[in-house]
């Protein structure tokens, strides 16, 4: 029989994303949309087009805010409690985002 000492390394693989940089380049582009779509006179189409991407990339932001907070303080704290005020906080994001999202769908040009 043969003894022996066996040792195992562990690999943990570490990576960050910047999650508060991509939802503000997220809400700059959405911003400057926005912005040409006023600046636009001549073209309505074009306008409204702007104007739509603009607010449904401002409702994407919103939501994916609450939805990324609650993942990062998942992985963070194994595991999560969940409160009920965490829950309405939940609520309110996705209900904010998706009233924006429906704003932009129901927007009409002149």
């Amino acid at each position: 029989m043969l003894e022996g000492s066996f040792k195992m390394e562990e690999v943990e693989l570490m990576y960050s994303v910047n999650i508060p940089a991509i939802l503000g380049t997220l809400l700059i582009i959405a911003l400057v949309l926005v912005a040409l779509g006023f600046r636009e006179k001549n073209n309505v189409v074009r306008r409204l087009t702007l104007l739509r991407i603009g607010v449904m990339l401002i409702g994407l932001t919103i939501l994916l805010t609450g939805f990324l907070w609650y993942a990062s303080m998942a992985m963070i704290h194994i595991p999560l409690p969940v409160y009920i005020q965490d829950v309405a906080l939940l609520t309110l994001f996705s209900a904010g985002g998706g009233i924006v999202i429906g704003a932009a769908f129901a927007m009409k040009g002149h």
